[in-house]
């Protein structure tokens, strides 16, 4: 679900407009707040919001939610390049996501300096040989002579989902070297 910024302006004026009018009288219900004119309208914007669906704002002040991969997501244009993996938005559900949705992945797991989310929506980590690798440690891969069938965790094969991490270390390089939690 894509959240307009007409809709999301509509829910903050919505609460906003609940509260004035509690603060005039503190006996209306919501249902007589709305039934004016004004209310109706400012209900009508924000109708499309499901509360349980608006998870956070991100720094870039979208509203992200969690999508099927587990992975924050505002639907916006992703930030700095676009990687070849994806259609270059933020989501809507799954895929890549933008550094200020990345950032949510990171502070919402509590994941460790350097690491992030794959778009599988597994946590990656670079390996210490090289700096640049990333791997999630997930038996995903087909098992031959030269790969036990874990991404990783040290060398090896890397599962598609961290090979378009490395594509797209540039857009989470900020994340990598200077994160820390709030």
């Amino acid at each position: 679900m894509h959240i307009t910024e007409e809709q999301l302006l509509g829910g903050a004026l919505s609460r906003l407009y609940i509260k004035h009018q509690w603060e005039r009288n503190p006996n209306l219900s919501v249902r007589e707040i709305f039934s004016s004119d004004d209310g109706w309208q400012l209900f009508k914007q924000s109708a499309a919001i499901t509360p349980n669906r608006v998870d956070n704002v991100n720094r870039y002040g979208r509203v992200a939610t969690i999508g099927s991969s587990g992975k924050y997501y505002c639907g916006g244009y992703l930030d700095y390049m676009h990687c070849r993996c994806c259609n270059g938005g933020c989501g809507p559900n799954n895929g890549c996501n933008c550094s200020a949705c990345m950032e949510l992945d990171i502070e919402k797991r509590r994941l460790p300096k350097g690491t992030l989310v794959n778009r599988d929506g597994a946590p990656a980590s670079r390996t210490q040989k090289d700096g640049k690798t990333f791997y999630c440690g997930r038996r995903i891969l087909q098992r031959t002579i030269d790969c036990n069938g874990y991404c990783g965790p040290h060398d090896g094969p890397q599962c598609d989902a961290c090979q378009a991490l490395n594509e797209q270390m540039p857009r989470y390089m900020a994340l990598l070297t200077s994160y820390v939690y709030t």
